[in-house]
């Protein structure tokens, strides 16, 4: 029993100081995963209206879409705030009324999380 607890731990041990992460974010309401910069969160919406709240939170934080492409299924945004910040959105069907939004603000190894923050917190009040 010792050995399976040592190892259950060392596994544990490992996990958390790999890069993978590892959230429940399906089974908890609301939260977030934090995966290779982008910030993602699942919502009760539907695709059409995902895209739509995603538009207007865009625009209200000065956000400029650049490209839009969407196949019915996936949609992504590339946007850039300021002079040249990317910021990069996509939102994925899920089931019929379910979609998960992905934000990811800034380059490669540079993320800005608090920027994605910001834009998960208003495509949510627009949901």
């Amino acid at each position: 029993m010792k050995k399976l607890t040592r190892l259950t731990l060392a596994v544990l041990l490992v996990a958390s100081l790999s890069s993978c992460a590892w959230l429940a974010a399906g089974t908890v309401a609301g939260a977030f995963a934090y995966i290779g910069g982008e910030l993602q969160r699942d919502y009760a919406a539907t695709f059409p209206n995902a895209i739509e709240a995603t538009d207007k939170a865009l625009a209200e934080l000065k956000i400029r879409i650049l490209d839009k492409t969407n196949d019915g299924i996936t949609c992504q945004i590339e946007a850039r705030q300021g002079a040249d910040t990317p910021v990069n959105v996509r939102i994925q069907t899920l089931a019929p009324k379910k979609v998960m939004i992905g934000v990811r603000v800034g380059r490669v190894g540079l993320w800005d999380r608090s920027v994605a923050e910001t834009v998960h917190n208003f495509i949510k009040e627009r949901l």
